[in-house]
Order: C-alpha cells, then sequence, then structure tokens
C-alpha cells in the first residue's frame, strides 16, 4: 500500500482552468436570462429595475446570452467546431449590435434597434429604460476582442495576455460603474441621459473575471493569479478583502453623511477608486515579494522530499510509540512484512524497542533484518528533539548471498587443497610404502632363490599375493576418488538385483576372507532391487567387504544384510566383530582432512580413502551412510537407498 508523499501535501491545490470560471461565467447567463424574464413578464424588479435604478437592456441581456454561453463551450468544448462556430456568429452579432450603439451615439442617428424586444422606451426619472449605453457596448466589444483572439490567433503566452488584459479592462471599466452607483455619483456609471445599469456593470464583472481566469494560467506575465503558486494564492487571500473593506469603509463615510453635495461624493467615489488602485498595487508587490521567497522555499523542501521520495531504498519515520509517520514508495515491502502499511499503524514489539532504545540513548543503531527472502540493513538515526526515529534500509540480499557463495567457494577451495594435500599424502607414504614391501619380499626372493624351500616359496608367494592385492586395491580407490573430485564419472542408475551384486562381491573377497579363516554371512535370502549407479555400489560394497574383512580377527565372521524403510527405501548393512573403532574417530571416519587410516589385524594397509569414496557414491545415489562401532566388538556399516 503506496504511503502518501511529503510532495503530496505541497502540491494540492485547485484546477483554476475550469470550475472557478465557470462560476463567473453561469453568474453572467443568470443575471441575463432573469432580465429577459423580467422583460417578459413585466416584472422589472428580476430586470434590475430597484427604485430609481434603471433595468438592464433587453437586448443587452441577449449579448449576454449570447456571449456566456460562448465562454461556457469554450471551457467545456475547446477545440469542437460546434465551439468554435457558435463563438463566431455570437462575437459577430454582438458586434454588430454594439457598432449601431456606438454609431447612434456619436451621429445621433436612432435606428431603433431596441424596439425590437421592447415595444417602447419608457423613461425613470427622466432617464431612458431599455436603451443599451455606449459604455456597455464598448465593454461588449472589449470582451468580443478577448474572444476573437482566443478563437482565431494560436495560443501563446502574449496571445493570452492581450486576452486577460481585454478581459480585465472591460471589468475595470464596470467598477467604476458599480463603485458610481454605490457613492450616487451618476458621472461614473454613463450620466443621465443613457446610463449603463447595475446588473449589466455586475454582469460584465463576473463576465470579464471568468474569462480573466481562463487565460490568466497560460500566460507567464499572469501566473500569479494562478492558485498554484503561493503568489496567486497570497493575491486572492488577501487583494480582495482589502479592497472590499476599503470601499465598504468610503461607502458607509458617505452613507452617514446622507446630505453631501454632489461634487463631495464624486470626490469620495474617486477616492475610493484610488485607494483601491493602490492598495491592488502594493497587495501585487507584498504577494510577489513573499510568494517568491515562499515559492523558493517550497521548491527546496520539494527538492529535498524528492531526494528521499526518489531514493532507491526504504526510507521511514516512526514517532517514539512505534507510529508510523512516513514512508516512501519503495517502503511497501518492509512495511508489510510488519503488517505497517499505512500512517498510524504500529510497528512490531521488537521493532518498537528498538526505536525507544536507540532515542533513549540518543544515538544511531545498525541491525540487519530478514523479510522474507530478502535481507535489509536497518540505519536507525534518532531525532531526539522532535521524538521521533528516521530508518535509512538498504537490501543486502544479494550481498549476502554473494557473501554465501564466497563462503561456499572458499570452503570448495580448501577441500580442494585439503583432497590434493591428502593425494600426494597418499602417494608419497601410503602408495610408496607397500611398494617398498613389495619390493623388499621380490628381493629377498630374488637372492635366496636357490636356497628357498618349497614351504618357504609358499609364504612368500602369499606375502606378496597380499602385497599386490593391497596395492591394487589402493590405486583402485585412489583412481575412482581422483575421477570424482574431476567431475569424470557420471551417474548411470538403473534398476540393479541386490542379490546377484552382493554374492559377486563377496565371491571378489572370498581369497581373502578365506586366508584369515573369516566367513561371509549373506543374510539377503529374497529377491531385491535398488535403484542406483550400479559401478558405484559396486565400488562401495567391494570396500565395505574388504574393511570388515581386514579389521576382524582370524576365525571370525562378517553379516551382510537389508531391511526395509520408510518412503521406499532399502538400508544395507556390513557388521563385523572384529576391532572396532575408536570413539575420538568416529566422527572423523568421513572427512578428508583427517587421517583415520591404519593398518586391519593382520598389517594390512588402509588409508581411509574407501570410506570417502563410499559417502561420495551414496550420497550421489540420493542416499546416506552411517557406522555404528565399539572397540574391540565390531562395527556395522549401514547406508540406504531407492527401491
Amino acid at each position: 500500500m503506496k504511503i502518501k508523499s511529503i510532495t503530496g501535501n505541497l502540491d494540492k491545490h485547485i484546477d483554476s482552468n475550469q470550475l472557478p470560471p465557470l462560476i463567473f461565467v453561469w453568474i453572467t447567463i443568470i443575471i441575463a436570462a432573469l432580465t429577459l424574464v423580467g422583460w417578459l413578464s413585466g416584472i422589472r424588479y428580476l430586470s434590475g429595475q430597484w427604485g430609481s435604478y434603471i433595468p438592464m437592456a433587453p437586448i443587452t441581456a441577449v449579448a449576454f446570452l449570447f456571449q456566456g454561453l460562448t465562454l461556457f463551450f469554450r471551457a467545456r468544448l475547446p477545440g469542437q467546431p460546434f465551439s468554435r462556430n457558435f463563438a463566431l456568429s455570437a462575437v459577430s452579432i454582438t458586434s454588430i449590435f454594439c457598432l449601431i450603439v456606438l454609431i447612434e451615439s456619436i451621429v445621433g442617428i436612432k435606428i431603433g434597434l431596441e424596439h425590437l424586444l421592447s415595444d417602447s422606451i419608457i423613461m425613470l426619472n427622466q432617464t431612458p429604460v431599455g436603451r443599451t449605453s455606449p459604455l456597455t457596448a464598448g465593454s461588449f466589444l472589449l470582451i468580443n476582442i478577448a474572444i476573437l483572439n482566443q478563437i482565431v490567433v494560436q495560443q501563446s503566452n502574449k496571445s493570452t495576455t492581450s486576452i486577460a488584459m481585454f478581459a480585465i479592462s472591460a471589468a475595470a471599466i464596470n467598477i467604476v460603474i458599480i463603485v458610481g452607483y454605490a457613492f450616487g455619483t451618476p458621472l461614473l456609471y454613463g450620466g443621465r441621459t443613457v446610463p449603463t445599469s447595475l446588473p449589466t456593470a455586475i454582469a460584465f464583472v463576473s463576465e470579464g473575471i471568468g474569462l480573466f481566469l481562463m487565460s490568466a494560467p497560460h500566460s507567464v506575465i499572469l501566473q500569479s493569479w494562478d492558485m498554484r503558486t503561493f503568489k496567486g494564492r497570497l493575491l486572492r487571500a488577501f487583494m480582495f478583502p482589502v479592497v472590499g473593506i476599503v470601499f465598504l469603509e468610503t461607502w458607509f463615510e458617505t452613507r452617514i453623511e446622507m446630505h453631501q453635495p454632489g461634487n463631495l461624493l464624486f470626490f469620495h467615489a474617486i477616492m475610493a477608486l484610488v485607494f483601491m488602485a493602490v492598495i491592488v498595487i502594493v497587495v501585487a508587490f507584498i504577494a510577489r515579494r513573499m510568494g517568491d521567497s515562499i515559492e523558493q522555499s517550497r521548491l527546496q523542501i520539494v527538492s529535498l522530499a524528492r531526494i528521499i521520495e526518489e531514493n532507491p531504498d526504504p526510507v521511514l519515520r516512526f514517532k517514539r510509540d512505534g507510529s508510523l509517520s512516513y514512508a516512501n514508495s519503495v517502503s511497501s515491502i518492509l512495511l508489510k512484512f510488519w503488517n505497517c502499511e499505512k500512517p498510524g499503524d504500529f510497528l512490531p514489539d521488537t521493532e518498537c524497542r528498538l526505536v525507544s532504545e536507540a532515542l533513549k540513548l540518543g544515538a544511531n543503531k545498525k541491525i540487519e533484518v530478514m523479510c522474507g527472502d530478502l535481507v535489509y540493513s536497518l540505519l536507525i538515526v534518532p531525532v531526539a528533539e522532535l521524538d521521533y526515529v528516521n530508518i535509512y534500509a538498504e537490501d543486502i540480499t544479494e550481498r549476502k548471498q554473494a557473501e554465501l557463495i564466497i563462503q561456499q567457494q572458499n570452503n570448495q577451495l580448501h577441500e580442494l587443497n585439503t583432497s590434493k594435500d591428502k593425494f600426494f599424502s597418499i602417494i608419497a607414504h601410503d602408495l610408496r610404502a607397500p611398494f617398498l614391501g613389495f619390493l623388499g619380499l621380490t628381493q629377498n626372493f630374488a637372492n635366496n632363490a636357490a636356497k628357498i624351500s618349497v614351504q618357504q616359496l609358499a609364504r612368500f608367494g602369499s606375502s606378496m599375493h597380499q602385497a599386490a592385492n593391497n596395492l591394487f586395491n589402493l590405486l583402485h580407490n585412489l583412481l575412482e576418488w581422483s575421477q570424482m573430485q574431476n567431475g569424470s564419472i557420471s551417474l548411470l542408475q538403473k534398476n540393479i538385483s541386490l542379490s546377484e551384486l552382493i554374492n559377486k562381491n563377496i565371491e571378489f573377497i572370498k581369497a581373502a576372507s578365506e586366508q584369515k579363516g573369516i566367513s561371509i554371512i549373506n543374510m539377503v535370502t529374497e529377491p531385491l532391487q535398488v535403484y542406483a549407479d550400479e559401478k558405484m555400489l559396486d565400488s562401495v560394497l567391494l570396500n565395505l567387504l574388504s574393511n570388515a574383512v581386514k579389521f576382524s580377527y582370524r576365525n571370525g565372521t562378517v553379516a551382510i544384510g537389508t531391511k526395509k524403510k520408510g518412503d521406499h527405501m532399502i538400508e544395507m548393512y556390513v557388521r563385523d566383530k572384529g576391532v572396532g573403532i575408536p570413539k575420538s574417530d568416529l566422527d572423523n571416519l568421513f572427512k578428508i582432512d583427517e587421517n583415520v587410516g591404519r593398518k586391519g589385524t593382520e598389517g594390512e594397509l588402509s588409508t581411509g580413502l574407501g570410506l570417502m569414496l563410499c559417502k561420495e557414491f551414496i550420497e550421489k545415489n540420493g542416499g546416506n551412510i552411517r557406522v555404528e562401532s565399539e572397540e574391540g566388538k565390531g562395527s556395522t556399516f549401514s547406508f540406504t537407498l531407492h527401491e
């Protein structure tokens, strides 16, 4: 579960391109619609005729509807042919109407266009009602130029700035008109000849602000108004309230002194406008300076937050009680393992104690934790003054695996070195000694050939055969062991008749056993099969039977048998009643780096190499080998194989 990032709160903003502009556009459309309803129903109150205030002209309301719908379609259906065509038609119609009004005002020709929507032009306190003011026509033209610029000119910094300037100019003209109405100065809203109505001025201000908000975010110059910047937030937060307070203060002052002469009211109105303009400039300047400074600080915070958020390793923060305060996006594996996936969740007890200990000691603490198959190194850094800890985690799984591989390779290298030492030891001593004995026998035989009796010849022959047999066994084991070490022995498993293989090896060792008067008892009476490599199993049986005979006393017995084990396994054993094995040597029998070789009961050679071969061959076939022995009572070697 992804944890909310630091930058999420900093970048949260209101989309200034959609909702606020449309609100102002809808205000304009609603005012125009109410005006038309008022004229059509005769309820002039809806049209803005409040007391001595003149209502909005019906044809002005129609023009506002055209312009309002144009802005609505431009905002909701940008780039659509219908939106473009409607906007061009609305701009053309309202522009023609406004030009006619201006021509009438300048030349003095009465075309009577207003008669189309009102039967007669009536008077209210000697002021004509139902006519469009030249100020209104000029404001419409400013808005139309802005809309046309938006439609025709390709969007750029300059075009969006000019659109916003035309819109705000129309709004500014009508703000002056509203101030004129507020302070009772007709000169500011067009005099008493053809004044601009109060609803008209309000509609223009709303429409101008809406069009300004549509354009400002796309202009570098006007981005100060964008809610996504601190300058825009400061401007919107302070400018309108301060301007409103100054306006209300001045207006209340004129209301209290009701009987002031007209020129003094005009002076108050002008001063209010001047003060509002100065306040706008001052607030804009302060907002710009403060906003830039705050924006730089924000960008620095965002930059630092991004360093943490974009860190490829987990970074977490926990309070003293072990509750999660923050975690970057890559911390999800650790948090899921701890079952602490959202802010406010608590660490497990062990990790909670680590957090408390780090804060108590005021020192960094480094630990390693297992997270499923992954290993993390955690650096716990206490921040005592704020009563929390930062945890910087690093996934060290690959490093641990590499260390394990290196350790395994070191062990293998050690084994290879030990094997090499064992190999040279066998060649230098174990193989050299029997050869020297064999050479001594042959030398003695050669020197005394003429003097040797038949009995002596038989003894010499027996001794030479035993020496040759020992040498053969040693060379055979040495060859197989070297092949095993270099991997030249392949595993070829198949079903093997166990009885036949046992009988074959008993026959092979028969001469040596009969020489010592040792009986080999085969206790495998029923036909059994095992799944193994025949050559390897043959070597195992030969080695174990040879060892049993070698370490048995004269006229002793050696037994070989089997018994069933679970999971389709068969256990074979070779048991003798010979000298046994010292307890201190039992654990080292199958280790190559331990010298456990010793002579048999009649001086037979033994290097211990055969038992190591047995272990490796049995394990390659999926079994295991073990030994039970008591010194002076004999030994039992057992190994398992698959059926």
